[in-house]
C-alpha cells in the first residue's frame, strides 16, 4: 500500500491510495481517490506480473530468507539464482523465475556491512495505453536486528 499525490492535467494535487500485490503468480494494481473512488485497476497481464514480481523481490530484503538460493535439503533452488557482478564486488543480480515470469533485479551492498543499500532494474510501466520500460530504483534504510537477522525497517521504491 502507498499513499501519494498525483498532479492532474490542470495542476491540482490529488491524494491517491495505491495497492499492489503479487499473489499466486499474478500481479494486481488498483488506485483510488479518497472515499474509495476508483481511478484504475489492472489485473494479470505479463507486464504487470513482471512489475509486481520485481517489487516483491525488492521488498523481500525485509524477509531475506525468501531470497536464499539453497533449499532446506541443501539443493540449489532452481527458480532463484544470484549472479556476482563482473564489474562491482559490492553488487549482484537476482534472477527469479516464478510461474513463468522471469525477472532480474540488481542489488548493491554496503562494502563494510554487506547489507543491501539499493536495487535497480528496467521495470515495465504504463504510459497511456502503452507499456514501456523505465529505470526503477529502491533504497533500504534504518536497519534493525530481529529474529537473528538484520533487516531494513524502511524502503523507498
Amino acid at each position: 500500500d502507498a499513499n501519494m499525490i498525483m498532479m492532474d492535467c490542470i495542476g491540482l494535487k490529488l491524494p491517491i491510495h495505491v495497492r499492489d500485490a503479487y499473489v499466486c503468480g499474478m500481479g494486481m494494481l488498483k488506485a483510488q481517490m479518497p472515499f474509495g473512488l476508483p481511478i484504475m485497476r489492472m489485473d494479470d497481464s505479463p507486464e504487470l506480473n513482471e512489475g509486481e514480481l520485481l517489487r516483491w523481490c525488492a521488498e523481500a530484503v525485509m524477509f531475506p530468507l525468501a531470497l536464499v538460493w539453497m533449499t532446506k535439503s541443501g539443493e540449489e533452488n532452481s527458480t532463484l539464482k544470484w549472479h556476482a557482478s563482473d564489474v562491482d564486488e559490492n553488487a549482484a543480480t537476482l534472477e527469479f523465475n516464478h510461474n513463468g515470469t522471469n525477472v532480474r533485479l540488481n542489488f548493491n551492498f554496503d562494502s563494510q556491512t554487506h547489507l543491501v543499500t539499493s536495487m535497480h532494474c528496467m521495470r515495465p510501466r504504463m504510459v497511456g495505453t502503452m507499456t514501456e520500460r523505465a529505470r526503477w530504483e529502491g533504497y533500504c534504510y534504518d536497519y534493525e536486528r530481529g529474529g537473528g537477522m538484520i533487516v531494513p525497517t524502511r524502503m523507498e521504491c
